[in-house]
């Protein structure tokens, strides 16, 4: 299943500096999460979603960032990402976003244009 959602999750260096309030970070992983039920599209795709996550099978997890200005290396790898796994065990996307529930992988491309997060879940 494929995702495209028409935000950039913040780096690491920004989570640190701009959301280190908790009810903040709060506000961030909502947003997340209400971008990831509009763009999961149909209820019936949300809940095949739901149901790979429940399935017990461990998941393939692939998430692509897409902008102007490339993240550092130490930034991008698993840091910048972590308001979206947070959101997609919140939203029961992932049972967890432990190594026993997902193999992660996150690259980013820098290209012109809108920037965008690129999210593919595959059951294993």
């Amino acid at each position: 299943m494929m995702l495209t959602v028409h935000m950039l999750p913040p780096s690491p260096n920004v989570l640190r500096r701009k959301y280190r309030n908790p009810h903040v970070y709060k506000k961030l992983r909502e947003t997340w999460e209400n971008y990831l039920i509009v763009v999961s599209g149909s209820a019936l795709k949300t809940a095949a979603i739901r149901a790979m996550a429940k399935s017990g099978a461990k998941i393939l997890v692939k998430i692509t960032i897409y902008h102007k200005k490339a993240y550092d290396k130490d930034n991008m790898a698993y840091g910048a990402v972590k308001v979206v796994l947070d959101a997609m065990v919140n939203v029961g996307f992932l049972e967890d976003d432990g190594p026993e529930h997902i193999d992660l992988f996150v690259s980013q491309k820098i290209q012109p244009g809108d920037p965008y997060t690129e999210i593919i879940l595959e059951a294993m």
